[in-house]
C-alpha cells in the first residue's frame, strides 16, 4: 500500500512578501476541510518490529481534500511513491482554529442577548404581576414634586422607544443619557421642557444588546432603567 511521508524541509523558509504577488486571504471552508482529513497512526512498512508508531495522513486520501498538497513521483521512478508537504497544513489549522474562534464570539454575543431578552421578559412580568398601571405611577409621583423615569416603552425595542418622564420644574438641567454595556455614551439628551415627558428615542443605527438609560438632573442622578434592543 502507498503511504504519505514527511517531506524533510530546513526549519527556516522564505517568506518575504517582496517575493509574493496576488496575496489573497484564504478563502477556503478550514473547519469543513479538517474535519474531511483523517489523522491516523501506523507502522511504516520497512519497521518490521515495530519499534516506532508514526502519526499522519495517508496521501490517498489527503488527495482527494487537498490535492495541491501532494508531491507527485516523477514519471518513470521506480518504487515510486506519494509524498505529502505537512508543512502547508499550518495555514489551514491557523484558520480553522480563528473560524472556531469566530463562531464562539458570535455564540457568546448571541447567548447575552439571550439573556438580556429573558431578563427583559422577567421585568415585564413582575410589572403585570403589579397589577399597577403607568398612569397611576404618574399620579401618584406628582404630590413629591421630584424628577423620575419610567420603563421605556416597548422595551425591547426595535429602535424606536418612547421614553416617559418627570422632570422636576425647579430643575435648572436635565439630561437622558442612554449608554451600553461597556459604559460607552451612545446618546445624551438635554431636555428642555418641564414635567411630565415623553421623549422619542431613535436607537435604529445601534447594535442589538442591551442598553442603559440615565436621567440626570442638576449633575445628579435620579435613576437608571435598562433597554433590550432587538432589531
Amino acid at each position: 500500500m502507498l503511504f504519505a511521508c514527511r517531506k524533510v524541509l530546513s526549519p527556516r523558509v522564505s517568506s518575504d512578501s517582496k517575493l509574493k504577488h496576488d496575496v489573497q486571504p484564504m478563502q477556503k471552508d478550514a473547519l469543513a476541510i479538517i474535519n474531511e482529513l483523517r489523522p491516523v497512526s501506523y507502522y511504516y512498512n520497512h519497521d518490521k518490529e515495530k519499534s516506532k508508531r508514526a502519526y499522519g495522513f495517508i496521501a490517498q486520501e489527503v488527495e482527494a481534500v487537498l490535492p495541491e498538497l501532494i508531491l507527485y513521483p516523477e514519471e518513470g521512478a521506480e518504487n515510486a511513491h506519494l509524498m505529502l508537504n505537512y508543512d502547508d497544513f499550518t495555514p489551514f489549522a491557523i484558520k480553522g482554529i480563528q473560524d472556531v474562534h469566530q463562531k464562539v464570539i458570535e455564540s457568546e454575543q448571541e447567548m447575552a442577548l439571550l439573556r438580556a431578552e429573558i431578563e427583559a421578559l422577567k421585568q415585564l412580568l413582575r410589572q403585570l404581576h403589579a397589577d399597577i398601571p403607568l398612569e397611576t405611577e404618574v399620579t401618584s409621583k406628582e404630590v413629591t414634586d421630584q424628577s423620575y423615569l419610567l420603563q421605556s416603552q416597548p422595551n425591547p425595542s426595535n429602535g424606536l422607544t418612547m421614553i416617559k418622564c418627570f422632570v422636576a420644574p425647579t430643575t435648572q438641567e436635565a439630561i437622558l443619557q442612554v449608554a451600553n454595556t461597556n459604559g460607552q455614551i451612545v446618546r445624551s439628551i438635554h431636555i428642555q421642557d418641564r414635567g411630565h415627558i415623553s421623549l422619542p428615542l431613535d436607537m435604529q443605527d445601534l447594535r442589538n444588546g442591551t442598553y442603559f438609560y440615565t436621567l440626570i438632573t442638576d449633575g445628579l442622578v435620579v435613576a437608571s432603567q435598562q433597554l433590550l434592543l432587538v432589531k
